[in-house]
């Protein structure tokens, strides 16, 4: 509080602070509704086109601005799917 004025200061926000606030002072009350959206996700490291051996193992990889996002993996337009060949996971 800095005279009459009163503030809430709320840092490094995420979506979970999202909800109504509320300020009360004896039998009055005022209230405010804070939505954080997160920004969009952005591919900060591309795919790179490879050629191997047929018998050989690779990992295809790209890197995405925040985690905690629904991807999916596609091959010639078809979902692909975890398999005994192809292991699908993210790291970070």
């Amino acid at each position: 509080a800095k005279g009459q004025v009163h503030s809430l200061t709320i840092s490094n926000l995420s979506v979970e602070d999202t909800g109504t606030f509320v300020f009360s002072v004896e039998n009055l009350k005022t209230s405010a509704r804070l939505v954080v959206k997160e920004p969009p996700v952005t591919i900060l490291r591309k795919l790179e086109s490879q050629k191997v051996p047929d018998v050989s193992v690779i990992s295809l990889e790209c890197e995405l601005s925040r985690h905690n996002v629904d991807v999916r993996w596609m091959k010639d337009g078809f979902e692909l799917k975890p398999s005994r060949d192809l292991r699908i996971y993210a790291m970070g």
